[in-house]
């Protein structure tokens, strides 16, 4: 029976073991470095929700397994508020020692801001990673409310010009009922008068008034406007041109058309005729 030996380069075996074992050597570092970087770890704390005059701020923790040089960057995001600037920060990590900071996004809430749900942002840039949290913002919402000023008691005909002794009415619009609604109207004179809307008065001044309307409804903000309007002594007469006068005029315009047109053409004919009277002596 015949039998095969397989001979082996010891020594290139043992170069391909090495190249083998630091290969994968290698792979485990790099697996290691990699899990290391992932442990670093972001931490937000801040109270789930902000009332009128409270300051909005949290703070941050951020911690890593190795000591390391990392830029991040702190932001709020709210979609009815003011956007604060960006700004990147730097700071050196030191292994499982906690890195703790504040961020305040808004000094005291004021009755200005809606309410709303926001999120408060913690991102590091390399490597990337980032941890938010949701808050709200509790205040009272706004509502529509508009404030008109009218000739008839309807409101069918708006305006902001009144002519003396014509009576004006006032009435508002709004989204929502119930509204407590307080009104001082200031006269041309500079005499102020409380109103109880809608209401009615007079126009007996001429000149400028002036109207100062507080609107409110428990569990929302309340509406301050103030608007102008004016009184005149009489309307002004502005001409006007009937349609049969404008169709007399444009029958009229056509007739002097048609005039010089026809004069255009009789001074041809003469100066044609002229002309060729000419050329026959001429000719001869």
């Amino acid at each position: 029976m015949k039998t095969t030996k397989i001979f082996i380069n010891k020594k290139n075996y043992n170069k391909k073991m090495t190249k083998t074992k630091n290969i994968i050597l290698g792979i485990l570092i790099l697996m290691i470095l990699t899990n290391m970087i992932s442990a670093i770890s972001i931490e937000i704390e801040m109270k789930d929700s902000f009332n009128l005059g409270e300051e909005i701020s949290f703070d941050y923790t951020i911690t890593s397994p190795t000591n390391q040089e990392i830029e991040y960057v702190v932001s709020v995001n709210c979609p009815n508020s003011p956007v604060p600037l960006l700004e990147i920060k730097n700071t050196n990590l030191v292994a499982n020692v906690l890195f703790k900071e504040n961020y305040i996004y808004m000094s005291e809430v004021s009755d200005s801001i809606e309410p709303q749900i926001c999120r408060a942002i913690v991102s590091i840039l390399n490597p990337e990673i980032s941890e938010e949290k949701n808050f709200s913002i509790t205040t009272n919402p706004s509502f529509e409310f508009n404030f008109l000023t009218c000739k008839d008691e309807d409101c069918n005909e708006q305006t902001k010009v009144f002519v003396k002794n014509e009576n004006i009415y006032f009435d508002y619009d709004s989204d929502i009922e119930g509204i407590l609604t307080t009104a001082v109207l200031t006269y041309p004179n500079g005499n102020p008068q409380q109103l109880i809307l809608p209401a009615s008065i007079k126009a007996e001044q001429i000149g400028t008034y002036e109207l100062k309307i507080n609107a409110s409804k428990q569990g929302y903000k309340t509406i301050t406007k103030k608007i102008q309007f004016g009184v005149i002594e009489k309307e002004a007469n502005i001409g006007y041109t009937s349609v049969s006068e404008i169709g007399n005029e444009k029958k009229n315009l056509s007739w002097v058309i048609i005039l010089i047109g026809g004069v255009i053409v009789v001074i041809g004919i003469l100066v044609y005729l002229i002309w060729r009277k000419r050329s026959m002596r001429t000719s001869f």
